[in-house]
C-alpha cells in the first residue's frame, strides 16, 4: 500500500505507541536521530524497506470472510476497522521517518505484512514466532505487544457475568480497593505465568531460555490456552471476593490482614496461576492428553467451587481462621535474600496443596506452611 494509506491505518495506533504496552516509542537519542535521519535519506533515494508488521483482530465471520476479500474488498474492509483491532508489531521506528516524511513520500509504495487473526493466543504465537532472535525483547514485552487486544478479549469473556472484574488498563490510574479489581499489566504477568506454569520468571534473559519459549509457544498454539486461563481467572475472581469478606484490624501493620489482601499481592496471584497450570498442563517439559487437561481443569473448578460454598456462611472470626494469616505473615517475615523469588514459590507451591487437597482443608495454614 501506499505511504499515504498505511499512515491513514495505522495512525491512532501509532498515538498509542503502536497500541503495545511496552512498544518503543519514536527514540530522541542522538545515535536515533542520526539513523532516522540516514533512512530518510535512503528513503528518498528509493530504498526499500523491510515489511512493516500490522497485527489486526478480526471477528471469526470476517476472518472466515478475508480469504475471499479481493484486493478492493479488503481495503475497504481495513478502512472500516476499529482503530483498537490494529497494533504496529513491527515497525515504529519506520513509521515516524515515513511521517515526518510523508508530504514527499506520500504515493511511494510499502510492504505491509499483515497478520489476521480471531483470538489473541493466534497473534501471540506469530508474535513469539517473528521475535524468537531478538535478545532484546524479553517475554513480558511480547506479551505486552498485544497487551490492549488480550485484556480486551479477557474482559468481553468476563463481562456476562453477574459481577464482572474491574480491569484497569495501564493507562489508568486507578489503583486496586476492593476484591476483584486488578491492573491490565498484572493480568498480563499472570497470563505469562499461566504459559511457562512456573511463577519465577527472569524478564531480562529469559529469551535466551529455549525452553521457557518453547513452553510457552506451545501453549498459545492451543485454541484452549486462553479459555483455560479465563476459567481459572474467574476462580481466582471468586476466591478473591470469597476471602474478601473478611474485613480485618483496622491498621494492623501487618501485611495480610484483611481477606482482600491476598491477591493484592501480586506474588500470589501469579503463584496460584502457575500452580493451576501445572496442574493441567503438568509441569514445564511435561505433555498432556487434552482429555487430562480437561479433566484437570473441571477438577480446580469444582474445587474451588466447593471452598466458596463452605465460606459463604462463615462469620468473620471463621474466616479469619481458615485464612490463618498469622501463620503466612510469620512464614514470609523469614530474612530471605530473594525476597519476591521466595514469594512467588512459596505461593506456588501454597496454591498446589491447595488444588491437591480441595475441601479436606479445613485452614490455609497447611499451605502456608508448605515448605
Amino acid at each position: 500500500m501506499t505511504t499515504d494509506d498505511y499512515l491513514a491505518l495505522t495512525h491512532p495506533a501509532y498515538q498509542r505507541r503502536g497500541s503495545i504496552e511496552g512498544q518503543r516509542e519514536a527514540l530522541q537519542t542522538s545515535s536515533a536521530v542520526r539513523i532516522r535521519d540516514r533512512m530518510a535519506s535512503d528513503l528518498r533515494s528509493g530504498t526499500v524497506l523491510p515489511p512493516i508488521v500490522v497485527g489486526i483482530l478480526l471477528s471469526s465471520k470476517q476472518l472466515a470472510e478475508a480469504s475471499k476479500w479481493a484486493d478492493s474488498k479488503f481495503r475497504k474492509a481495513l478502512a472500516k476497522l476499529d482503530s483498537s483491532a490494529i497494533s504496529i508489531i513491527d515497525g515504529m521506528q519506520r513509521t515516524t521517518v515515513l511521517l515526518e516524511q510523508q508530504k514527499e513520500l506520500k504515493d511511494r509504495e510499502l510492504r505491509i505484512e499483515l497478520w489476521l487473526a480471531d483470538k489473541t493466543s493466534s497473534l501471540t504465537y506469530r508474535m513469539l514466532i517473528l521475535n524468537t532472535g531478538q535478545v532484546p525483547w524479553n517475554l513480558r514485552r511480547q506479551i505486552e505487544v498485544i497487551n490492549a487486544s488480550l485484556i480486551n478479549e479477557i474482559r468481553s469473556e468476563l463481562v456476562s457475568d453477574s459481577d464482572p472484574p474491574e480491569i484497569y488498563s495501564i493507562d489508568n490510574k486507578s489503583r486496586r480497593f476492593n476484591a476483584g479489581e486488578y491492573q491490565a499489566n498484572d493480568v498480563v504477568e499472570m497470563y505469562i505465568a499461566f504459559g511457562l506454569r512456573k511463577a519465577q520468571v527472569d524478564k531480562e534473559s529469559v529469551l535466551a531460555d529455549q525452553f521457557s519459549r518453547l513452553d510457552m509457544i506451545e501453549a498459545v498454539s492451543t485454541n484452549e490456552f486462553l479459555p483455560y486461563f479465563i476459567e481459572v481467572f474467574k476462580q481466582m475472581i471468586a476466591l478473591d471476593r470469597a476471602f474478601g469478606r473478611l474485613s480485618g484490624t483496622p491498621k494492623s501493620p501487618k501485611r495480610f490482614n484483611a481477606g482482600r489482601s491476598l491477591f493484592d499481592s501480586q506474588p500470589a496471584c501469579v503463584g496460584f496461576m502457575a500452580a493451576a497450570a501445572q496442574k493441567i498442563y503438568g509441569r514445564p517439559g511435561a505433555n498432556r492428553s487434552q482429555e487430562e487437561q480437561t479433566s484437570a481443569l473441571n477438577a480446580i473448578s469444582t474445587q474451588c467451587s466447593k471452598v466458596n460454598r463452605q465460606l459463604s456462611d462463615k462469620t468473620d472470626e471463621e474466616l479469619s481462621s481458615f485464612l490463618d494469616f498469622a501463620t503466612l505473615n510469620e512464614v514470609l517475615d523469614k530474612p530471605a535474600g530473594k525476597i519476591g523469588d521466595f514469594e512467588r514459590t512459596l505461593f506456588t507451591d501454597a496454591f498446589r496443596l491447595f488444588f491437591e487437597e480441595g475441601t479436606r482443608l479445613k485452614s490455609m495454614t497447611a499451605c502456608w506452611r508448605v515448605q
